[in-house]
Formats: structure tokens, sequence, C-alpha cells
């Protein structure tokens, strides 16, 4: 699968090789608001991974987790440059462009 992403005068075609999903299938508008944010993001999700169970804890809530988000992230306000959502996806950006190499996932 290849998904076109372009910004202005800035294009990139990203191949994501054995992605049979449609691009329509993991396509998402994300709005952020709260304290000091109220923007609109993007997200294409790829099918998510089975994890060990992980508990993440939110102020007083818990929630135990166990899949993990994979994808890509979009927000102009935070560059032109796509964001992936986990390790795997931050890989296969990284063979496509340079400019993700000093790009890092934690947590």
């Amino acid at each position: 699968m290849g998904a076109l992403y372009a910004i202005g005068n800035a294009s990139i075609v990203l191949t994501f090789p054995n992605v049979s999903q449609s691009f329509s299938s993991g396509f998402s508008l994300i709005q952020f608001a709260g304290p000091g944010n109220n923007f609109v993001g993007s997200a294409f999700r790829l099918a998510t991974k089975s994890v060990s169970p992980v508990t993440i804890t939110f102020g007083v809530a818990s929630k135990q987790c166990t899949k993990q988000l994979r994808g890509l992230y979009f927000n102009s306000q935070r560059g032109k440059r796509l964001w992936p959502l986990d390790q795997d996806t931050l890989a296969l950006l990284k063979l496509q462009n340079p400019i993700y190499n000093s790009l890092e996932v934690t947590g």
C-alpha cells in the first residue's frame, strides 16, 4: 500500500509493505480540545498489535491495555512531518526518508 503525503510544495510517497487495508478504512480526524489546545489532527491507523497487559494510570483512574496503537499522526501545528504512533511505523519512516532518523518513540 502507498500513501501520498503532501503539504505545500513538499510531497512524499510512503510505501507500507504487507498492509492491505484501504486508506479510508484507517483514516480519522481528531480534535484536541482542552486548556490551551483546540486544534485538529489526522491519523492513519494500522492494525493494532497485541502486547503483554500494561496498566496505564491517569489521575485516579487506571486502565489495563492489551493492544498497542500503530500508524501515523499529522497535525500542521507540529510541523511538516508525519509522526509515528509506534516503533514499527517509525522504522518504516526511517527507511523511506532521512528526516526521521533523529526521531524516537518512547513510552
